[in-house]
């Protein structure tokens, strides 16, 4: 789902793996696109160990990429920090983000279909993935492997501005795209899988019927 700039009553939820029933403090720790910090109340949901939070109006007045963490305490002694989620805020009337489940007839669903389908959705947008399949001359495999690397590069550009313990979490899901555009790349240079156009008309012949018929005239023959 596209979020875009000024958004309210979106709700974040992110699980943070924890007993949150005897919690002190339940809070989402936010790193915004100019740097800045912010604090964000969150409640525990209904599913275990899940926390929310619906933006109010000034919480998404910028445009870019928002690192933000789940973050618990149990006492002054007990606290947690969850895994680091990064939601991009897009300017209205940007570029959106679909996945139609049509692969075999939609290049873009191709792609994401390597990028883990609806999971996509919050990395790399429609016209960016299209940019890729013009570099990869529309072999899905390789503009994957391009999408891969550019999702990559969006952790790790977070390692160096993270909060907490939050820098080992998102070297590691750098790592994890970059290892994926690698195999995506290695796929699309196999030729033996990566699909090429064909086409399914009928092919000219290479024999004709009479073609070895002797239609000249040779002395002494009639």
């Amino acid at each position: 789902m596209a979020i875009y700039l000024g958004a309210v009553g979106v709700e974040i939820a992110l699980a943070t793996g924890q007993d949150l029933t005897e919690a002190s403090k339940l809070e989402f720790h936010v790193l915004r696109p100019n740097g800045t910090t912010a604090t964000w109340p969150a409640v525990g949901q209904a599913a275990p160990g899940s926390l929310a939070y619906v933006t109010q109006a000034e919480d998404l007045n910028l445009a870019g990429a928002y690192l933000i963490m789940a973050y618990g305490e149990w006492g002054a002694l007990s606290k947690h920090i969850g895994d680091p989620y990064i939601l991009i805020v897009r300017e209205p009337g940007y570029d959106t983000a679909t996945y139609l489940g049509t692969p075999a007839t939609r290049p873009i669903d191709a792609v994401r279909l390597e990028l883990g389908k609806e999971a996509s959705l919050d990395h790399i947008t429609d016209n960016e993935i299209a940019y890729n399949l013009a570099r990869a001359s529309n072999n899905a495999l390789l503009a994957a492997a391009f999408c891969a690397e550019t999702i990559s590069g969006l952790y790790a550009g977070f390692v160096d501005k993270s909060m907490g313990g939050s820098s080992v979490s998102l070297s590691q899901k750098a790592e994890a795209w970059r290892k994926k555009a690698e195999a995506l790349r290695a796929q699309a240079l196999n030729s033996s899988l990566t699909p090429r156009a064909s086409s399914s008309g009928a092919r000219p012949l290479n024999f004709w019927i009479g073609q070895h018929d002797n239609h000249g005239h040779y002395p002494g023959m009639i």
